[in-house]
């Protein structure tokens, strides 16, 4: 029974190494937190608890305790070791997985973290900043001083004193932490793919992101949207289901204010919470034109529409008449109108033109008119996303 003492030895050792290095023996959090782990030392605690698991799973050469056990055993005793062992090794492989994935990967001195786990920190924290654009460690460790880091990213030491711990993304993508964040909290700063899909058919439409990176950057951007009061069902949809992930549960605003003026109101408005991802959204979807923010046509349009986006821009901005539907784009010059026929043709298969529309104060805008032929592909692609209320749209009577 030698060798299984061998293994017990050896097991021993590195779950004590386990608990000296991560503080705890929680697999959820020691794998949240091995990446910021000197690289040899996770080396050395997996060879530990490999060689204990080769000696108490018999492997060749080591498994002369076996015949002996299963002598006095039966064999439910057998099972229940091969299965306790194979558990270990699942756990094993995902050391071995870590280490394979990140070979390259050296940290200064950072030789072991007693006792961290999120939401905590040393006497003289470190500084952990992250890229929230891959949720990744910047540099692949944190900085000991702000001068280091203020000196490696090429920023000012002030800089990283005022945006440390402030919730506040720098740069519209980078978060400074004195304690390590999971990836959990991380994702806080991303937009599910589905609501961006959303948001942008809103954009293109109505939606409006307030928002001035020149004079208060400090403050996160929010969408904000004003609709029709007969829509006000798709109001209601939108902020409490479909957008509910970035906005908060208060009735929309009604305009004029029917405890005012004791009328019905008109329009119905509401906005997103103030996050860090809609303030980089402004930067794609806003130009700077003589002091004044401009909404312009995003350089990657084609990449990020989808036909979720068309319905939702559809169900924001536009129209049925003249037995097709037309779309409001007069936010956008006659040049980014035929980029987005272009894009709807090429990338959805929808035919459409472009309309020229006078306005009363005499300013011409444009518009896109979904050709007739293509009326029929239209409602099949958009249809799942519509709700019912909002189908005279597409010419559909309930």
């Amino acid at each position: 029974m030698f060798t299984n003492r061998v293994g017990d030895f050896f097991l021993t050792l590195g779950f004590f190494a386990i608990f000296f290095t991560f503080g705890t023996l929680d697999y959820a959090t020691v794998f949240s937190l091995a990446p910021y782990i000197n690289i040899n030392l996770i080396t050395f605690i997996t060879i530990l608890l490999v060689l204990g698991a080769a000696a108490k799973s018999a492997q060749l050469g080591l498994h002369i305790w076996l015949p002996q056990a299963m002598e006095g055993g039966s064999r439910l005793n057998f099972i229940l070791i091969i299965a306790m062992n194979y558990f270990l090794y699942v756990c094993i492989l995902n050391l071995f997985s870590f280490i394979i994935k990140n070979k390259n990967f050296s940290y200064n001195n950072y030789s072991s973290i007693n006792n961290l786990s999120e939401g905590t920190s040393k006497k003289k924290p470190l500084i952990w900043v992250y890229n929230i654009d891959n949720l990744s460690l910047i540099k692949g460790a944190p900085f000991k001083t702000k001068t280091k880091c203020a000196n490696v990213l090429h920023i000012n030491r002030s800089t990283v004193a005022t945006y440390l711990d402030s919730d506040k993304l720098f740069k519209n993508k980078w978060i400074f932490s004195s304690v390590i964040i999971s990836k959990e909290r991380l994702s806080k700063w991303i937009i599910p793919s589905k609501v961006m899909e959303i948001l942008i058919g809103e954009l293109l439409g109505d939606g409006y992101i307030r928002y001035n990176p020149k004079n208060t950057p400090q403050i996160n951007g929010r969408l904000e949207f004003t609709f029709s009061a007969k829509n006000l069902q798709y109001v209601k949809y939108l902020k409490y289901e479909a957008l509910a992930f970035i906005c908060n549960k208060s009735k929309s605003t009604p305009w004029p204010n029917p405890k005012l003026i004791g009328k019905e109101p008109t329009q119905y408005w509401f906005s997103t919470k103030c996050l860090p991802i809609i303030s980089k959204l402004h930067s794609f979807w806003y130009k700077e034109i003589k002091g004044k923010y401009i909404k312009v046509l995003p350089l990657n349009i084609e990449e990020i529409l989808t036909p979720l986006g068309l319905a939702h821009w559809i169900m924001g901005d536009g129209y049925f008449a003249d037995g097709t539907v037309k779309i409001c784009t007069d936010n956008f010059t006659r040049l980014e109108v035929l980029k987005l026929i272009e894009i709807v043709d090429k990338k959805l298969g929808i035919k459409s033109t472009i309309n020229k529309r006078t306005n009363p104060n005499g300013n011409i805008k444009w518009r896109i008119r979904i050709s007739k032929l293509s009326m029929e592909k239209l409602i099949k692609l958009v249809i799942p996303y519509f709700i019912p209320e909002m189908l005279y749209k597409l010419g559909i009577r309930k």
